[in-house]
């Protein structure tokens, strides 16, 4: 090592040469010094790369050109197996090769690297031992000066664990998504069993309001009916009861339906226009009845100068419906109050507070909390006393809080409960309703001092002066005082139950003065009375002095209408002279026409029963089409249409908007009939231009009442209807198989009638099982449906209760896609039966003069198998359903058949009626 003369030092080679002589003396010596200090760090790096590549953790191999392995490092023995000794020399391939990656692989590799680039990948090979292992490996190649490989690198690393993690964890993801693609699939199933089972409930609820509601309207109507016939005591408080049975049976199908909607969140909150009297209305014309019997004053306050609200009227009546409903059944005596004021009022809301309270049970404390749990009353003995199912109050609850309110309650067991809540609803500027009498001067006597602020309320509302006193006593003076005065009244209310001196004697008294002074004209004058007291007061000798009868709750609705009619010097026909008839007179609709439009005949019959026994005169139409048909035809012949919905060949939505775009028609009044009671129904109807809703079985008091509301038509119930029948129903000795005889009787009213719509039933449905049969087999199983649905609603009106059953079951079937043939046989034989049921005592009426009909028929048995061939021949042209046919061959037989049969064929013929005439002509043929 030299010092530079800077001071540094280098390493330096020295090489020294001795010069000798010729005597081989050393004469001198040169020393040559060379700088080796690149050299010597040279050196010291390529040391370091030699430690480096030995000491490395990857393999690695250095070939040459051919791939023979001319270095190898340790790491390469520990990786694989082979030695130093073993590897130098030998060929890498051959020497590692597992056999598990294609020629074709190695071919591209050599591809890659013989051209000069480098290849990387992925490999498996075998160790000395035999095992496999996965080596990721680069290989570069390296040039000489001329740029000619002479050499490869090769580097890999052991991936094997890495690999078999990854292998492991692939199989952990591959088996956590399957477990998560069978857990969504099975979330999938179940949410769409789910849905399926949801759709399937809301089906069979929808199908079971419409199979229950079909029969309900019938038992219900024809319990109207039977309560208007001359009854014993006996047989008349069986009816009714039936028909109350029928009544709780419904309120009980409405809170099943509504709270299976809650639960499956399908209830919606509406929005949109309606006024608060038309409630107030309703509910008071619904609850009046249900205080018969009872010692209550039912009182409705409702604010003033509030009427056009935005918000769910539906909801809001159905709540109060009910709170009201259930006041008036746990309150024997007392009060009974709807009350509804302003709580408060902002820029966007107006908040109503709706209360109702009774004098009734009340309610314990420690049960307050529970009632509005489902299927929860006060305490076990409720329902059995007052019965229900317990859901009310929780539907109540649920809908409160949808519209945005909560029901609460403050009760005192053995006083009375006061249940209450409060609503946003917003003001309806744009529907401002005026009275069209202003400013009349009236005055009130009332003895109850609730009834009377209520009443003064109303007054005030409508725009009118009010007088109240308290008695009749100061009534008349008042009165009195004012007529001397000549500044008298405009009308008189008083109430007929007053201490001292009753409402009448007041009226009469009044009335007196009338008489006597020849100058004035008497001013009208109104009696109050409760629901259950309205018969008593007209069988008073005294009532002729009095204009109208008014019952309580008195709502400014009802009052206005009242009043108004009596001020009118221009009533409608059905309500002149009202208020004077006699009680057999008092039909509360009559002259009003009626059109009902429907495609079940028995609903139709019902219909017309019951509005024809209060005077109405009823047209009828089968579906949509021919109603509005109709009615372009006769558009001033109707004063309002009863539509069912659910029709075919036109359905009540299409029909009615087709009738509103008739300008002739465009006011005339459509109610909605169905006997679906969900919320979508009435939004549909409403939206056709329907005017009002009313649900199958329909209630006889709301139906008169909505007729009344719509037409104008205003006149007292009366205390009895005109008899239906008058010939009394036996049925002694009459048993027909696949026939409830004693049912069909007791809702039709007389065999004849009765007899008449089984007829059509045979003509209409004899082969209803092998239609339905061959509908499936067509894969229509829409009409196949329909069928059974309406064959099943008919048999059941009809009181065939196999057929029914039967059928039911096809119905039931055909919803779940799937039909046995041999359900259709079974039903198919129950008509069959049902046919010869009806042939069977048709026969038996004949036979009743069988000795006459008989002496009728040829002794000569020639002439007798001539008609036998000549009533085939007629039954043959019947079965062509053409009268042409049929109509020569039967005048023939004119002189041949007894003249009761002749007419009977005759007439059936007359009406297209071919089926009957069929099942008449083979009753005679069996006579023969």
């Amino acid at each position: 090592m030299y010092r530079h003369a800077n001071g540094t030092s280098f390493d330096v080679q020295v090489a020294v040469v001795s010069v000798r002589d010729t005597n081989n003396a050393i004469i001198y010596r040169v020393a040559t010094a060379q700088d080796i200090s690149q050299r010597k760090r040279d050196e010291e790096v390529l040391l370091l790369q030699s430690s480096a590549l030995k000491t490395a953790a990857n393999a690695i191999i250095i070939t040459d050109h051919r791939g023979v392995v001319q270095w190898i490092n340790p790491a390469f023995t520990i990786l694989t197996g082979y030695s130093s000794s073993e590897a130098i020399g030998q060929r890498l391939g051959p020497l590692i090769n597992s056999g598990q990656q294609s020629p074709s692989f190695f071919k591209a590799l050599w591809q890659t690297i013989s051209t000069g680039n480098v290849w990387q990948g992925e490999l498996i090979n075998r160790r000395k031992d035999g095992t496999f292992y996965t080596e990721e490996q680069v290989i570069t190649p390296v040039f000489d000066e001329q740029g000619v490989i002479h050499h490869y690198i090769s580097i890999k690393q052991d991936v094997s664990g890495r690999k078999q993690s990854e292998i492991e964890l692939t199989q952990y993801r591959d088996h956590l998504e399957q477990l998560v693609e069978e857990r969504t699939m099975a979330l999938e199933s179940a949410k769409q069993e789910a849905e399926r089972m949801s759709q399937v409930k809301s089906a069979f609820l929808a199908n079971m309001s419409h199979e229950i509601r079909t029969p309900m309207n019938a038992v219900l109507g024809f319990c109207y009916l039977l309560e208007q016939r001359s009854l014993d005591n006996e047989t008349r408080q069986l009816v009714q009861k039936i028909h109350n049975a029928g009544q709780s049976l419904l309120t009980i199908i409405n809170d099943i339906l509504d709270f299976s909607k809650i639960e499956a969140g399908r209830i919606e909150i509406e929005s949109y226009p309606f006024r608060l009297s038309e409630i107030v209305n309703q509910i008071a014309e619904l609850m009046a009845s249900f205080t018969r019997g009872k010692a209550i004053e039912l009182i409705i306050k409702p604010p003033l100068d509030i009427d056009g609200l935005i918000g769910d009227r539906l909801r809001l009546q159905q709540v109060l419906t009910n709170l009201v409903s259930n006041a008036i059944k746990f309150t024997e005596q007392g009060e009974v109050e709807l009350r509804i004021r302003v709580e408060s009022e902002n820029d966007q809301n107006l908040f109503l507070r709706f209360e109702v309270r009774d004098t009734g049970i009340g309610i314990s404390a420690d049960k307050q909390r529970e009632i509005f749990s489902p299927f929860t009353q006060a305490d076990s003995s409720i329902s059995r006393r007052f019965g229900g199912t317990g859901l009310g109050l929780a539907i109540c609850q649920h809908l409160i809080q949808l519209m945005g309110g909560e029901l609460q309650v403050n009760s005192v067991e053995g006083q009375g409960s006061k249940f209450w809540f409060v609503l946003p609803l917003h003001r309806d500027f744009h529907s401002v309703a005026s009275s069209p009498l202003i400013g009349l001067d009236v005055l009130v006597a009332d003895a109850s001092p609730a009834s009377s602020d209520t009443l003064s309320r109303t007054l005030i509302s409508l725009g009118w002066k009010a007088d109240v006193v308290d008695s009749g006593e100061d009534a008349f003076a008042h009165f009195v005082a004012r007529w001397e005065n000549h500044s008298p009244h405009d009308l008189i209310i008083l109430d007929w139950k007053m201490p001292d001196q009753d409402g009448l004697t007041t009226a009469d008294a009044i009335q007196q003065l009338f008489k006597a002074s020849q100058n004035r004209s008497p001013i009208p004058i109104l009696i109050m009375v409760a629901t259950d007291q309205h018969e008593a007061l007209l069988a008073q000798p005294g009532i002729a002095c009095v204009d109208r009868i008014i019952t309580r709750p008195i709502t400014p609705s009802s009052l206005l209408d009242s009043v108004a009619s009596v001020l009118s010097r221009h009533k409608q026909a059905c309500v002149a002279e009202a208020s004077l008839a006699t009680p057999n007179e008092q039909l509360r609709i009559q002259g009003v026409r009626v059109l009902v439009v429907d495609d079940s005949e028995i609903n139709r019959e019902v219909a017309l029963n019951i509005l024809e026994a209060d005077g109405a005169i009823v047209s009828t139409a089968n579906d949509g089409e021919e109603a509005v048909n109709w009615l372009k035809s006769h558009s001033g012949a109707v004063d309002i249409v009863l539509m069912d919905i659910q029709m075919p060949v036109m359905d009540g939505y299409t029909a009615t908007q087709k009738i509103r775009q008739d300008e002739r028609l465009q006011q005339l009044p459509v109610i909605a009939l169905t006997a679906g009671a969900f919320e979508s129904l009435k939004d549909a109807a409403f939206e056709a231009g329907m005017n009002d809703f009313l649900t199958k079985p329909f209630n006889v008091e709301q139906l008169i009442s909505i007729i009344q509301r719509h037409t104008g038509c205003y006149t007292e119930a009366p205390e009895s209807r005109p008899e239906l029948h008058d010939q009394p129903i036996s049925t002694e000795n009459l048993a027909f198989p696949g026939i409830d005889v004693d049912t069909g009787l007791v809702q039709w009213g007389s065999e004849a009638v009765f007899l008449t719509y089984l007829n059509k039933f045979v003509e209409r449905y004899a082969d209803s099982g092998r239609e339905i049969s061959q509908y499936a087999d067509q894969n229509d199983y829409a009409a196949a449906k329909a069928l059974a649905h309406k064959l099943k609603g008919v048999s059941g009106n009809l009181s065939l209760p196999v057929v029914m059953a039967q059928a039911q079951e096809v119905d039931a079937m055909l919803a779940a896609g799937q039909l046995n043939p041999e359900a259709t046989q079974v039903l198919q034989e129950a008509i069959d039966q049902v046919c010869e049921s009806i042939i069977h005592w048709e026969n038996k009426n004949i036979r009743i003069d069988e000795s006459q009909n008989t002496a009728d028929f040829p002794k000569d048995p020639a002439e007798l198998a001539e008609l036998r061939e000549q009533l085939e021949q007629l039954v043959d042209a019947l079965n062509q359903d053409n009268p042409d046919f049929a109509e020569p061959l039967l005048a023939g037989l004119q002189d041949k058949l007894p003249s009761a049969d002749y007419e009977r064929i005759k007439n059936q013929l007359a009406d297209f009626d071919f089926q009957a005439a069929i099942t008449s002509t083979q009753a005679l043929i069996k006579r023969l």
